[in-house]
C-alpha cells in the first residue's frame, strides 16, 4: 500500500509538472500527501489548487481541515520523510484563523445543491473552531469569552444541520453523510453541555464523535 501510494504520489506530481493549472491535480496531490503523512506537502497543493482555481471549494474545505488539524496530524510508518515539526503557540493560531477563514469563505458560495455537502462541512468546522475557543475559556474560567464562543459554536452547527436536511434522500441516507450529520449533532450536545455548566473531561481538541455507535445502531 505505501509503494502504491508513493507512486500516486509521484504521478500526481508529474501530472503538475506538465500542467500547473491542473487544479484537480494539484487536490489529488493534496489528499495523497494527507494520507502519506506530509501535511506540509499537503497544504502547498492544496494552495497550489486554490491558485490554479480560486472557485476550487473542495480545495477550500481540504486545506481549512488540513491547517485545523495539522498538528495532531499522524504520521504513518511508511512512505515518505519522517519528523514532526516543532509548532509554536502562534504558528498554531495562525493556521487556526487561516482555517477559520477559508470555512467562512465557502459559507459565502451560492447556496447550490452542488456546494450543500461543501457548505454544511464548513460550518461543522467554525463549528468545532468556536466550541473549542469556548472550552478553552472554560478552563480559563473567562465566562464571558466562554458564553460568546459557545453562542457561536450553537449558531454554526445549528446552519451545519440545516444544511444536512436539505440533503436529497439518497445523499443523505449515504454512510459518509450519516456520519458527518452525527459529528455535527455530537458537537451541538457538547456546546449544549458546555453552556449550562456540564463539562466533559476529554479535550475538546479530541474531534472524535461519539455519536458513531448509535448510527451505526441506527438510532440516529
Amino acid at each position: 500500500e505505501d509503494d502504491a501510494l508513493t507512486r500516486a504520489i509521484q504521478q500526481f506530481k508529474e501530472a503538475t509538472r506538465q500542467d500547473p493549472l491542473f487544479a484537480l491535480a494539484h487536490y489529488r496531490l493534496g489528499l495523497a500527501s494527507q494520507r502519506d503523512g506530509q501535511p506540509e506537502a499537503a497544504v502547498k497543493a492544496f494552495r497550489d489548487s486554490l491558485a490554479a482555481d480560486p472557485e476550487f471549494i473542495a480545495a477550500y474545505n481540504a486545506l481549512a481541515y488540513q491547517l485545523a488539524t495539522f498538528e495532531s496530524y499522524y504520521y504513518p510508518a511508511g512512505a515518505a520523510v519522517r519528523s514532526r515539526p516543532v509548532i509554536d503557540p502562534q504558528t498554531s493560531q495562525t493556521r487556526a484563523d487561516e482555517s477559520r477563514r477559508l470555512w467562512l469563505q465557502i459559507t459565502q458560495f451560492p447556496a447550490a445543491p452542488a456546494y450543500l455537502a461543501d457548505r454544511a462541512s464548513a460550518f461543522y468546522g467554525l463549528c468545532r473552531n468556536a466550541y473549542d475557543t469556548a472550552w478553552d475559556a472554560s478552563i480559563a474560567e473567562d465566562n464571558t469569552a466562554k458564553s460568546f464562543y459557545s453562542d457561536l459554536a450553537y449558531y454554526y452547527c445549528q446552519r451545519a444541520e440545516r444544511l444536512y436536511t436539505q440533503f436529497p434522500p439518497d445523499l443523505r441516507a449515504d454512510p459518509n453523510t450519516r456520519k458527518n450529520e452525527a459529528a455535527v449533532l455530537n458537537t451541538l450536545g457538547l456546546v449544549i453541555a458546555l453552556r449550562v455548566g456540564q463539562g466533559f473531561t476529554f479535550p475538546a481538541s479530541d474531534w472524535s464523535c461519539l455519536a458513531f455507535a448509535a448510527d451505526e445502531q441506527g438510532k440516529l
